[in-house]
């Protein structure tokens, strides 16, 4: 089998532990040791001696390429982690590499066998299994019909939402569902959903080859990453539609005879159309200061008024100006929007 290209990579400091490489035991010994366990209370709960103890933390020290105890608990506990994601969110724009990069995330954090984004469709019975995380474990990514791989469990939950936990398929659903769940060694999991408007449109799951008993701090560190990742999609989703949006009000605005223009926050213009700029002489990243007798308002209120704009050859004429708050992605005050007639007609 070829190790996934996911496995393959290796771990830096913005990156997860590559838990992969670690044995069940030593999994189990980082888990308490981020939890701050000492080394005797870890040998009580094992019942391993402390020496023993020891020589699992000098081998994790060694795996993963930590300097000592205390970066081994920053870097693989749950604020390191959400570290991680967060640098991920930032500096990964194209949704599809965002759904790997979290899936790998969460997956290499949690210990799972498999990370991976689903696309649901309830009405047409079937979803979609994105490119995620892998550990040992051979692609899924695909289409599937839902019926194949859910029982009455499995339907209330994407009916009602919330989050899916199955702990041992074999136990907790029906025989020909564990069946099918054990066709793609899947024999537990969890899986944060997504619901709008009352319908669920998407999971991100995790699962296991061999019974799990997933703790709430698994679920509840899968719940966060799935609705940041979410969020985040939605974001470059919107950005994206801006974007195109505002290449179509640009090339209309072009062809029209009113003055039409952009600024950021900074009242410097990032758009101007050939008649501001014929008349104004200032384009693209110019600023506005000075192009008007009187500041006009940056507020991030709508404003409306006379106004008298200083043309490039230092005349004066007087305009009828609009300005329209625009908001970013995230919400937040992005610039303004100008228009202005040129009441002269010059």
């Amino acid at each position: 089998m070829t190790v996934p290209a996911d496995r393959a990579q290796a771990w830096s400091p913005t990156d997860a532990p590559p838990q992969a490489s670690l044995t069940s035991r030593e999994r189990t010994v980082l888990r308490l040791v981020v939890e701050r366990y000492d080394n005797q209370d870890i040998a009580d709960l094992l019942t391993i001696s402390k020496r023993t103890v020891e020589t699992h933390i000098a081998a994790l020290l060694r795996k993963l390429d930590m300097p000592d105890r205390r970066t081994l608990i920053s870097v693989s506990g749950p604020d390191g982690f959400r570290r991680r994601l967060t640098s991920t969110m930032r500096t990964v724009r194209d949704p599809a590499q965002v759904r790997v990069m979290s899936s790998r995330l969460v997956g290499r954090h949690l210990g799972a066998d498999r990370a991976h984004f689903h696309e649901i469709d309830l009405a047409g019975g079937t979803f979609v299994v994105h490119p995620g995380y892998a550990d040992g474990q051979p692609p899924i990514a695909g289409r599937y019909r839902l019926r194949d791989f859910s029982d009455a469990t499995v339907r209330t939950a994407l009916l009602t939402g919330g989050t899916l936990v199955v702990r041992d398929a074999q136990r907790e659903l029906d025989p020909e569902t564990a069946a099918a769940w054990s066709s793609l060694s899947v024999r537990s999991a969890v899986a944060a959903l997504d619901s709008r408007d009352g319908v669920c449109v998407s999971a991100l799951g995790v699962t296991s080859a061999r019974p799990r008993d997933w703790s709430s701090e698994d679920v509840a560190l899968l719940e966060e990453t799935a609705e940041r990742t979410w969020t985040h999609l939605d974001r470059l989703r919107l950005r994206l539609e801006l974007q195109v949006e505002r290449h179509r009000f640009e090339s209309l605005a072009d062809s029209l005879g009113d003055l039409v223009w952009r600024t950021d926050t900074d009242g410097c213009l990032v758009y101007a159309n050939p008649a501001f700029s014929q008349l104004t002489g200032r384009g693209r990243g110019d600023t506005t200061a000075g192009l008007f007798s009187s500041d006009l308002p940056r507020d991030g209120l709508a404003w409306s008024g006379l106004a008298q704009l200083h043309r490039a050859d230092g005349s004066t004429v007087e305009l009828e100006v609009h300005l329209t708050p625009e908001a970013a992605a995230d919400g937040t005050l992005a610039g303004q929007l100008g228009t202005a007639h040129d009441q002269d007609g010059r």
